[in-house]
């Protein structure tokens, strides 16, 4: 590969990654039946725009539950869509108790600082355990879009033991002091 063309993949890669965000997440740690945020903030990304920037295209919301790098789009709210047209994509699944905010100008003109998708996962479960993402993309004057993650924010679930048994390996009714026990612990 050429320097110049090494240089510019550099280059193309840094604008990528150069900002921020704030926690994305409302806490880290979940249980079920409780409630948890995710907020996806175009105002709250950090450090310096990348250069040309005239306003957010969209902001999205993805989440990952598995341990591969393969991440489901929950929420999107795009920029400059003709009228009639929703700006507002969500993937809330049939049963789930999700409410999703969508605000601020979504005209994809100078409205880094005003669009926002804040997305309430009000019937937490295990399977709500997961890594979640903010992607914000940008206009760019005379150029492509640029895309910005979030830092991923893990997000681990908790729960009480409920119908546990201990057991005694050998098993058997009656213990000499001094015996040496096994006891193996199990969850339903």
């Amino acid at each position: 590969m050429p320097p110049l063309a090494f240089g510019l993949l550099l280059l193309c890669t840094f604008l990528a990654t150069v900002r921020g965000q704030q926690s994305i997440v409302s806490t880290n740690t979940i249980s079920p039946g409780a409630k948890f945020t995710v907020t996806c903030d175009a105002n709250k990304a950090t450090g310096a725009a990348p250069q040309g920037v005239v306003g957010v295209q969209q902001l999205t919301i993805y989440r990952n539950l598995t341990a591969t790098n393969t991440y489901s789009n929950i929420a999107q709210y795009r920029a400059g869509i003709p009228p009639g047209v929703s700006p507002n994509v969500t993937n809330n699944p049939t049963g789930r108790n999700w409410t999703f905010t969508f605000s601020g100008a979504g005209n994809g003109a100078n409205n880094q600082g005003t669009m926002r998708i804040v997305w309430d996962v009000n019937d937490v479960s295990c399977n709500d355990a997961g890594i979640y993402r903010c992607q914000i993309d940008y206009f760019v004057l005379n150029g492509p879009a640029v895309t910005v993650y979030a830092a991923d924010q893990n997000v681990t679930a908790t729960v009480g033991l409920s119908n546990f048994e201990l057991k005694a390996d050998p098993y058997q009714n009656d213990f000499a002091v001094d015996d040496n026990v096994t006891f193996i612990c199990s969850a339903i």
